[in-house]
């Protein structure tokens, strides 16, 4: 329970301030109320209502009484015992001790941090109260207040081993990583080859994704005995970047190989409680492990096998510098081997190829892969072509141009493509023709020499145009003759120059040019896709916010929209937080209401607007808040401050509480006012009315005086004058 020391009145424990006049309250104990558990009383079972021992019938129903007697716990009666020694000396120190290692050893926690305070503020820097204090704290599963305390342990002891192991304990149930690794650090300062501190060290080294720093004391901690298949991971990566391969695979298959035959995921050894990373570490034996096997051309059936059990979204989410170096270098061996294998029977798996290496992983690479992963399509698009597969060709080679726009090898190829399709078809359209004509020649050679003469006039022209070989040459023909024997050969020579100068200038507003001018709009998905990928390519090369918003306004629903808007995430919340002013802060919050930042934009909100709520602490400015954030924070502060000051407001208006007896000692003697019911009252002697304005009582006596007193509705007290206050 809490108390008002100024009103004297009783609250629950999740109070803070007092109804009445708002003050702080006083967490309190009440040994008194031991006595009444063990008083017998009476109790109708009928009705379920208590009675004094001297009453035998329930006034409700008529029934006899039960007799019903409380009884009280050995823990509260020694309680009790405790209570009542310490009134006759509450500053015995060995006996509060007693009294608050009875309570911890009787799980009473919470109570004996009361009495360990009481001791701290007789004796400062009692080492009992403050080891039993951070055990209390530990119970409580307080964890800031038990590192609060544990730390000053630690400065009168700084070697103390076990209280840094506590220490450590702490911060990891707090999720303090930096903490964790600071004591670590500190116990290994003491004792270099402490297992527990390296353990916590390198466990918190990998959390970081600090592989390179952690990898040493994994070949410490094996030295020194332990045996994790986590360290044996680690010393097998290093071996694979040191191209030592065949150690590599030794120390993997000791390490995860055994672990998975069991189903098992990698076991973090003895130290931090939760290193919350999931599996992490198998995944990265396995692409390590995988890489080792393409490196000794082991079979290639095996290697995929052990390369289809990597999850890549576990290692992006916790990549390491070069994770995805050895993942790219893995997908490309892999690829090239599969390819090397295909004929003209199994050309259909080229498909199955793309989907697995390339379509399913494209979300797990970055830009630094880029040129590797648009190197796979392209070769895939070739062994394509070559195939006869010139449609998947075309799209496994654009695949490669999305990746490396400004690869001119890419579009060199997929114009080599079209114009070898175009010949093929011009070749079967001649054939065609010359069929045609040869059965119908006699039949059309009367009609043909009618109109011999304005064929060959069309046909000079469009030699002429043709010769020139131009947009405006090919459109002036058109022109001329709308349904022209060269109408189509026309409209696609103007489809091929345009895409050709498109593809050539590798620009947005080339490839816009091209599907908002072209007739056939033959390369309109092409266009489409390039005009993205070239947007795409220059967010990349800027790295501005304006670059990468160019494109969502352009494609907000285009391919790369998700991760432009994941960087536009990051930059807007960064110069939010650089600007710093609440403007920014919403403006984000506008822009990204379930952003990456939206959690912690909000919480800067609350607090800045709860800062200055409590400067202004007017009911005014706490309405606000609790308007702005129904749920904030500091709610529960901001209702208590709310209630505080509508109790004040219903105290002005219901004066109800000052009827009773006020009365002061002052120099000149005991002075008293005594006020009857609304309008009466008595004072030293002589009876009359009141009257109330605003915060001034004015008494007016049979005699005619005029006695004032100072309302003040928030200790609920009135001012006498000369610095007399009269209370109740």
């Amino acid at each position: 329970m809490k108390n008002c020391l100024k009103c004297n009145l009783t609250f629950d424990d999740d109070k803070k301030f007092c109804n009445s006049c708002g003050s702080a309250l006083t967490l309190i104990t009440n040994s008194e109320s031991l006595v009444e558990l063990s008083k017998t009383g009476k109790r109708c079972l009928r009705c379920n209502l208590n009675y004094d021992e001297d009453k035998k019938f329930c006034k409700n129903c008529g029934s006899p009484l039960s007799i019903i007697i409380k009884t009280v716990s050995k823990v509260d009666a020694k309680k009790f015992v405790f209570e009542e020694k310490l009134k006759e000396n509450r500053l015995d120190i060995k006996l509060l001790s007693e009294y608050a290692q009875f309570l911890f050893d009787s799980k009473e926690f919470k109570e004996s941090t009361y009495i360990l305070f009481r001791i701290l503020a007789i004796v400062e820097n009692n080492n009992f109260a403050e080891n039993l204090l951070l055990s209390s704290y530990t119970e409580l599963e307080q964890y800031d207040d038990a590192i609060e305390i544990g730390e000053v342990l630690l400065r009168n002891n700084a070697r103390d081993l076990s209280l840094l192991e506590k220490l450590v304990f702490l911060a990891d149930k707090l999720n303090h990583i930096g903490k964790v690794y600071d004591y670590s650090n500190k116990i290994i300062e003491i004792e270099p080859n402490n297992v527990f501190g390296l353990t916590n060290k390198v466990i918190y080294l990998l959390t970081k994704n600090k592989i390179k720093e952690a990898i040493p004391i994994c070949y410490k901690l094996v030295e020194l005995g332990q045996t994790s298949p986590l360290y044996l991971i680690y010393i097998g990566i290093d071996y694979v970047l040191q191209r030592k391969f065949d150690i590599a695979i030794q120390n993997f298959e000791n390490g995860y190989i055994e672990s998975s035959k069991k189903n098992k995921v990698i076991e973090k050894p003895k130290g931090l409680v939760n290193i919350n990373q999931r599996d992490i570490h198998s995944n990265r034996s396995k692409l390590y492990y995988t890489y080792c096997l393409c490196m000794i051309n082991d079979d290639l059936s095996k290697i995929k096998r052990k390369f289809n059990t990597i999850d890549f979204k576990e290692l992006k989410e916790h990549n390491f510098e070069s994770d995805e170096d050895i993942a790219i270098k893995t997908v490309t061996y892999i690829i090239n081997q599969e390819i090397n294998e295909l004929t003209y029977d199994n050309r259909h798996l080229t498909n199955d190829i793309t989907k697995i290496y390339l379509e399913t992983l494209e979300f797990y690479f970055t830009d630094t892969s880029k040129q590797l992963f648009a190197e796979c399509w392209y070769n895939i698009g070739i062994k394509q072509n070559e195939l006869g597969l010139i449609d998947f060709s075309l799209i496994s080679i654009q695949n490669a141009i999305n990746n490396m726009p400004s690869e001119r090898k890419y579009t060199d190829k997929v114009i080599e493509i079209q114009e070898s399709i175009n010949k093929n078809n011009t070749k079967l359209k001649r054939k065609h023709v010359i069929a045609t004509v040869s059965i119908s020649l006699v039949l059309l050679i009367g009609v043909l020499s009618i109109f011999l003469t304005l064929k060959h006039i069309e046909n000079n022209t469009w030699s002429n145009l043709k010769a020139l070989n131009t947009i405006a040459s090919f459109k002036d023909y058109l022109v001329k003759y709308p349904k022209g024997l060269y109408e189509n050969e026309a409209k696609e020579r103007v489809d091929e120059i345009l895409w050709t100068k498109a593809l050539q200038n590798n620009t947005y507003e080339g490839y816009k040019l091209y599907a908002d001018s072209t007739y056939n709009r033959k390369y309109a998905q092409q266009a489409d896709s390039l005009e993205q990928s070239v947007l795409w390519h220059n967010g990349v090369v800027a790295n501005t916010y304006e670059a990468y918003q160019r494109y969502i306004e352009l494609f907000p629903n285009g391919r790369y929209s998700d991760k432009v808007n994941k960087i536009i995430d990051e930059k807007l919340w960064q110069k939010s937080k650089s600007q710093g002013t609440e403007a920014d802060y919403k403006l984000y919050l506008k822009r990204f209401p379930e952003g990456k930042y939206a959690q912690k934009a909000n919480v800067i909100l609350d607090e800045n607007l709860w800062n200055s709520t409590e400067s202004q602490n007017t009911q005014s400015a706490f309405e606000n808040y609790k308007s702005n954030f129904p749920n904030g924070m500091h709610i529960a502060d901001a209702n208590s401050r709310i209630d505080y000051y509508q109790s004040i407001e219903k105290r002005k208006s219901d004066l109800s509480w000052l009827i009773g007896t006020w009365s002061v000692q002052t120099n000149y003697g005991y002075t008293s006012l005594k006020i009857y019911d609304s309008s009466n009252a008595y004072t030293d002697g002589d009876s009359g009315t009141y009257s109330v304005e605003g915060n001034v009582l004015t008494v007016h006596t049979s005699g005619g005086l005029g006695i004032t007193y100072t309302i003040d509705y928030e200790s609920m007290t009135l001012g006498l004058g000369g610095g007399y206050v009269m209370r109740k």
